[in-house]
């Protein structure tokens, strides 16, 4: 199943096969959920309620205005589509963003120049928790948007690897910097947990065909 994870009502289309998944606002149900957290992890919440509650086999993300297309077609990527791109592939990802003469932290800092304590705070409690994201985070590509599609077995590794590190660190952001915030900068750490999917990608040798995305209004 590919999700659209939203946090908000939205007028695009939904192609045939998609199932909505509602985030923070629009979340409502008792399932397991880290909803509490959608202010400051964003669409990983989603991505946590799938893991949590659901079994496809065949697992994919994408967001209410950015949908993945077939390379072939350029049309909406189905289902199908993903298993057939799948064979060879551990993951499906969207074209890789690469800053090309700065790092990733260094991008990051330009982005959160206004608080760099707090900026700074976040990235050295991710790097005494996984050390050898410093390496990464000194390299200047990623992979954007937190939408991938995958087999089950690859979402449940990386959600095990990245929900102990991210929730400690996103609870205590939530509790003791967002409500300094505004819009953008209450995202700061949704921002640096977009990278870990790539960096996870990378530790773990797993082989990636990057695909196109639609952006819509």
């Amino acid at each position: 199943m590919i999700h659209i994870i939203k946090h908000k009502a939205y007028d695009n289309p939904k192609p045939e096969g998609y199932t909505e998944l509602n985030v923070g606002p629009l979340f409502e149900g008792e399932r397991e959920n880290i909803n509490y957290l959608n202010p400051v992890i964003n669409e990983l919440t989603g991505i946590y309620d799938v893991w949590k509650n659901e079994s496809d086999e065949i697992v994919g993300f994408c967001h209410y205005h950015r949908f993945f297309e077939n390379p072939q077609t350029r049309d909406y990527l189905t289902l199908e589509d993903a298993e057939s791109l799948l064979k060879g592939f551990d993951i499906l990802v969207c074209y890789s963003v690469d800053y090309m003469d700065i790092s990733l932290e260094q991008q990051l800092a330009i982005d959160f120049r206004e608080d760099l304590r707090t900026y700074f705070k976040l990235m050295n409690r991710l790097y005494e928790k996984e050390p050898d994201l410093q390496l990464y985070f000194d390299l200047r590509w990623f992979y954007p948007r937190n939408m991938f599609v995958c087999r089950r077995e690859r979402l449940n590794d990386f959600c095990e690897w990245l929900f102990p590190l991210l929730i400690p660190i996103a609870e205590d952001f939530l509790k003791e910097d967002y409500p300094k915030y505004q819009h953008y900068y209450n995202r700061m750490i949704g921002f640096i947990a977009e990278r870990l999917l790539s960096y996870w990608i990378n530790k773990e040798g797993l082989i990636s065909r990057e695909l196109p995305y639609k952006e819509l209004p």
